[in-house]
């Protein structure tokens, strides 16, 4: 059996991290996919598909994306049963597995580096060559 989803896509909002009950970390993110046919009127059709990210995925997609970040998704299919407005209703959800940040990053990551003389920073590095 297979149970595998692959998208790419751009996230419609900025990520919002959440600890559940267990203290552990989830990230929903909603992705927008443009198809790659055109409707009846000749436009490109968008869907958007929510996507869940736990623990470590959830607090990097937190720390690295943000809204129009472009990302790969390799995800699964998950079901569950919950109870809305006393009745049960059965979901699926997209679960992702692995994730590629595609592009610039969004967050400037500050790394030090230790030479002899002083620690100087990625940054400064990147704009002053040794």
């Amino acid at each position: 059996m297979i149970n595998q989803v692959i998208l790419v896509g751009r996230l419609v909002q900025d990520p919002v991290i959440k600890e559940v009950t267990g203290g552990k970390n989830v990230c929903e993110v909603k992705v927008a996919l443009s198809r790659p046919f055109k409707n009846n009127q000749n436009q490109y059709d968008t869907d958007f598909i929510k996507v869940v990210f736990w623990e470590y995925l959830a607090i990097n997609v937190n720390e690295f994306c943000k809204k129009g970040s472009i990302i790969g998704i390799k995800a699964r299919l998950q079901s569950r049963s919950t109870k809305i407005n006393d009745v049960f209703v059965d979901l699926i959800e997209v679960v992702g597995e692995n994730i590629v940040f595609i592009g610039k990053p969004t967050k400037k990551v500050e790394t030090k580096i230790e030479t002899n003389d002083a620690d100087i920073s990625i940054q400064e590095l990147q704009e002053n060559p040794l």
